[in-house]
């Protein structure tokens, strides 16, 4: 039984095509043109950097509700964001699935390494929440500079367990426990304490199931939804630093709004219609 709709609950779209100006781009599809590209949120930082990081929101959140994340990451770390959307979500046509949002990570990764030309040691994976599930397995499938994990989850079921009597319903999709063995780049996990949804254990589990170094960060305060941007960036920038994966230097950076499609949201309604 697939039960999408309680996995993936979209939310009211925060945004339209005209909000975040200059900010919005378009992934194109690499192995299927039938697909519409891929929506995503493009925050650039004060001054030019040769480094990327992919964020994976969380549920129940769209690229409006993590704008103020993302641009405040871009900024604080001085490196280029790329925030991105799920089907169904926000202005993104379709419906979610665990295979689509793979797909479409696996679509961006590869897009920023042959078309952009990046470094995969200039590429940084961030999930949160559910957001942990393609960062997971975009990380053990490649090889990027590092990855942060912020309240991630052992699996989508053994959260469900915790919320629905429906979980044995579920397919048992992100499981980062299977994965987790495979990623080999250093790793950060960010949980709270005081987190009621997925608890922090989930963290502990996959740190130890982690196949390179890894860390676990546990903020005293933190809930799943309420933390502290600041000490987020603290704890990104010290663990980034430590691993050498951020460097600021007069290389030369880039522009992904000059090379990835944007502006072409009357293609993506043709696409979904």
């Amino acid at each position: 039984m697939k039960l999408n709709s309680l996995v993936f609950p979209a939310p009211k779209s925060t945004y339209d095509i005209s909000t975040f100006k200059g900010e919005l781009v378009w992934i194109p599809q690499l192995k299927s043109k039938a697909l519409s590209p891929i929506p995503c949120l493009y925050c650039q930082p004060p001054s030019s950097s040769s480094q990327i990081l992919i964020y994976f929101h969380g549920n129940l959140e769209d690229l409006g509700a993590c704008y103020l994340l993302a641009d405040f990451i871009s900024k604080k770390l001085k490196i280029n964001v790329l925030a991105v959307e799920y089907p169904g979500y926000g202005i993104y046509p379709g419906k979610s699935s665990s295979k689509r949002i793979k797909n479409d990570a696996k679509n961006i990764y590869e897009y920023l390494q042959e078309n952009i030309k990046i470094k995969e040691s200039d590429i940084i994976i961030l999930g949160r929440s559910i957001g942990s599930g393609p960062a997971t397995f975009i990380a053990a499938k490649k090889n990027p500079g590092a990855l942060v994990l912020m309240s991630a989850y052992t699996s989508i079921k053994d959260v469900a367990k915790k919320i629905t009597c429906c979980a044995a319903f579920l397919k048992n999709r992100f499981k980062n426990t299977h994965v987790m063995n495979k990623v080999v780049c250093p790793t950060l996990l960010i949980h709270g304490k005081k987190d009621t949804l997925i608890p922090w254990k989930f963290s502990e589990k996959l740190r130890k199931l982690c196949g390179g170094p890894a860390t676990l960060a546990l903020s005293p305060a933190m809930t799943h939804n309420d933390f502290n941007f600041t000490e987020i960036i603290t704890l990104l920038y010290d663990f980034l630093m430590h691993y050498q994966v951020i460097n600021i230097s007069d290389m030369p950076g880039i522009n992904l709004s000059e090379i990835i499609i944007h502006d072409t949201h009357e293609d993506s309604q043709e696409k979904s219609s």
